[in-house]
């Protein structure tokens, strides 16, 4: 039963001996779709936020609304979305006030610079609850086209940040035939909105399919100490041989701080920002004193960092038992026992955007680990934390979050052999 809280239970008489039943004490599946039971876990977000449904529709849901979310594409449950604090810069990302034409209405505080082409604004739509806009340029270009998403001093920011931008993208009429290529750009402004920088990323024009399909780009802002402003932008660059046609349809563009990309954000006509996500688990009993073993399944942020799969602990970081990956894309179990580190097992690493299954076990002087069924790494000597409170899902005490989905995170009150880890 998906996250449903056992007890160890002594199974039936045969030939006279007592067989025990070892069932996990603690079992939350949360990629089979479905709920927790109430009071289990505590889960708070300060706001909504946007996930996936089975049916492959984004779909916005409340304030300490658990997010279950699902593959888009095949409608499969993916698990608990965890994410750290993010604001979406793009006041309007959901096309308000956009209408079709030639040029047309673009959505408030966009702006298009044609160089030479003609601009048509084709339509302005929803699909599976993505907003978009679908833009034509076509005709012999004097050089590069932009779409600006922003005003030269809509959004704040300062040399030195590094800022994911993103949006959904495809290209419904037309080809690219003498473009170089269609990147994102984020243009560095001074407090006035005088222009510092460009910062070009690489082309994902080769990526472009017919339908949507969500593309980022993380740039490190560098113009120096007068940048005050970011725009961000898309550009068509052209190659300089002949005239251009094609369509590009873009929904929910969106620009935030931080080191990848995070799930979107919609805004209408101001800066929104995602709370972060809050999951705990007061009673944990389900552990036991001595001896225990551990297993989590998930996926990886679309960036690296320290990013706490789970955590157990006392309320601080000096007595905790954790999973996490680091800026090296490793995936460490570590264990700290009176804010001395008692183990620490590298299992490996997993790349961005990727499953994953980590399975840890521990007893006194007995520290091992799994990735992915892979050798296990082990460790004989340390002490085991006493005192521990609070398990966390996707996160510790002091803000890493895991910022990606969480399959299933199960636990059993004894130390599984190693083969087990392996399975």
């Amino acid at each position: 039963m998906v996250g449903q809280l056992i007890t160890r239970r002594i199974g039936p008489r045969v030939s006279r001996h007592i067989v025990r039943v070892h069932r996990p004490t603690l079992d939350l599946s949360f990629g089979l779709g479905g709920g927790f039971p109430p009071g289990l876990i505590n889960f708070t977000r300060a706001s909504p936020k946007w996930v996936f449904d089975g049916g492959g529709s984004l779909q916005e849901i409340g304030n300490d609304v658990w997010p279950q979310d699902y593959d888009p594409v095949t409608g499969a449950p993916l698990g608990l979305l965890i994410e750290e604090e993010r604001e979406n810069g793009i006041r309007n990302n959901t096309m308000t006030n956009a209408s079709p034409g030639t040029p047309g209405t673009p959505p408030d505080n966009w702006n298009i610079l044609a160089s030479g082409v003609t601009v048509e604004l084709v339509d302005v739509g929803t699909i599976n609850g993505i907003e978009y806009v679908s833009y034509r340029l076509s005709g012999t270009p004097t050089g590069g086209s932009e779409i600006h998403f922003e005003t030269t001093t809509g959004i704040d920011a300062l040399t030195g940040d590094v800022r994911p931008i993103s949006a959904y993208m495809a290209i419904v009429a037309g080809d690219l035939q003498n473009l170089n290529g269609i990147n994102f750009n984020l243009k560095e402004r001074t407090e006035a909105g005088a222009f510092i920088k460009s910062n070009h990323a690489s082309s994902f024009s080769a990526s472009l399919a017919s339908s949507l399909q969500r593309f980022d780009a993380t740039i490190a802002l560098s113009g120096g100490g007068t940048t005050a402003h970011v725009m961000p932008i898309i550009r068509f660059d052209w190659d300089g041989s002949g005239a251009i046609d094609i369509t590009l349809r873009i929904g929910l563009p969106q620009e935030e701080k931080g080191a990848f990309a995070s799930s979107v954000i919609k805004t209408t006509n101001a800066a929104v920002t995602r709370a972060a996500d809050m999951a705990t688990i007061s009673d944990i009993n389900f552990l036991s004193p001595l001896a225990n073993t551990w297993l989590v399944k998930g996926r990886t942020a679309f960036g690296n960092g320290v990013q706490v799969l789970g955590q157990i602990d006392d309320g601080d970081e000096n007595e905790r038992i954790r999973i996490e990956r680091n800026a090296s894309n490793e995936i460490h179990f570590i264990v700290t026992d009176g804010g001395v580190e008692q183990c620490d097992l590298n299992l490996g690493t997993v790349a961005d955007d990727t499953d994953l299954s980590v399975a840890v076990a521990w007893a006194a002087n007995d520290f091992a680990g799994s990735l992915d069924g892979a050798a296990v790494a082990k460790d004989a000597a340390g002490t085991v934390p006493a005192g521990l409170t609070t398990k966390r899902l996707g996160r510790d005490t002091i803000g890493n979050q895991w910022n990606r989905t969480i399959e299933c995170d199960i636990h059993w009150p004894r130390r599984c052999p190693d083969s087990h880890l392996q399975r």
